[in-house]
């Protein structure tokens, strides 16, 4: 959905007693903290996504130069610091968009499930919460948890899951690679085979509010709230948590992708 721009290497000439010689070395950026205001089952809803550059965007490379001169084979190395690897809650909601879509769901639908991932996790892909659910999703422990766990661990991203990365904003990964594998088997986990009911009832949504509705009755199963359903008739009237907040994200989130 969104090109990702790649940081552009360069190499720098030095002139020194009538020798020219360079090197460009490109060093990725590691991991930073981004501090969450609080680490809650349920999250609060965030801010409506930005269309300006992400982070991801202002991505500066390092650039190492080597000099030698004439006299003696002596080498020194400068370097400036980079920019961080960030993530930003539109990427994640880019991937979410772009993986659904590929199964057959429109943009309305997305939105209605990019909607519940914000009120549920704030757009974080690894934010767990000490006894309690994990993920964009906020899973529970369960066999599909585990089996989920184990599939992060077999495909080198297993670290991302840990306590320590717990509460990190849109979650920190060490490169776009681990978070492109991390999304991968997040994803797939959430598509569970053994609980298909959301997926059909899914289909059928015509709107963002009413996709948004239907994620949480068949997939969240949040219970016991305060807000009633309004737009998904056969459970019109019952009440579930936040309902009215996950149709307000699911529709800035679709009028976000489909502004003209």
């Amino acid at each position: 959905m969104k090109n990702m721009k790649k940081a552009t290497l360069t190499a720098t000439a030095a002139l020194l007693l009538s020798l020219l010689c360079s090197c460009a070395d490109a060093n990725e950026p590691a991991a930073t903290n981004l501090a969450l205001d609080s680490i809650e089952t349920l999250a609060v809803i965030t801010d409506p996504p930005s269309t300006s550059a992400t982070a991801l965007d202002k991505k500066t490379t390092v650039i190492t130069t080597t000099v030698t001169t004439t006299e003696a084979a002596t080498e020194t190395t400068t370097a400036e610091p980079a920019e961080d690897f960030e993530l930003s809650d539109t990427e994640v909601a880019d991937k979410m968009l772009d993986y659904f879509t590929e199964k057959g769901y429109s943009v309305e639908q997305v939105s209605g499930i990019i909607g519940n991932a914000e009120v549920e996790s704030g757009l974080e892909p690894s934010r767990g919460v000490s006894g309690g659910g994990f993920g964009l999703f906020q899973l529970m422990d369960c066999p599909q948890r585990r089996a989920m766990m184990a599939e992060f661990d077999k495909q080198g991203v297993g670290k991302y899951a840990g306590s320590e990365y717990w509460g990190f904003g849109s979650s920190r990964f060490d490169s776009e690679e681990d978070f492109d594998a991390f999304m991968e088997v997040l994803l797939d986990y959430t598509m569970n085979p053994e609980d298909p009911a959301w997926m059909e009832e899914l289909h059928n949504a015509t709107s963002p509010e009413e996709a948004a509705e239907v994620f949480l009755v068949f997939y969240e199963r949040a219970v016991n709230g305060s807000s009633p359903i309004e737009y998904y008739g056969p459970y019109s009237g019952l009440y579930y948590q936040a309902t009215a907040a996950r149709r307000e994200a699911a529709r800035r989130w679709y009028d976000y992708y489909t502004a003209v």
